[in-house]
């Protein structure tokens, strides 16, 4: 990312050369993914802190955050997925 930062910054042909890289669907693809881990992290993250706080101790509690921690990791990537690939 850093890289590519720099690649935007520099000239006219380096933001050229910038653009070409992050048209490409290798980069799109590693964009969404690394977005859906990051969303999916931050909600587990979430749940785990709860659970320290005595929030979900009981088995069907917890199985129910952890359903809402997939599901919001998986709008997560639907939103990520559509602002990145439109």
């Amino acid at each position: 990312m850093i890289y590519l930062f720099n690649l935007s910054l520099k000239d006219a042909a380096s933001f050229d050369q910038f653009t070409v890289i992050t048209h490409s669907v290798c980069f799109k693809v590693v964009i969404t993914l690394l977005a859906w881990a990051i969303g999916h992290h931050v909600f587990a993250g979430i749940r785990f802190l709860l659970t320290d706080l005595d929030v979900g101790s009981s088995l069907a509690v917890a199985r129910r955050l952890a359903l809402a921690a997939n599901i919001a990791g998986a709008l997560i990537l639907i939103v990520i997925g559509y602002l990145i690939w439109s």
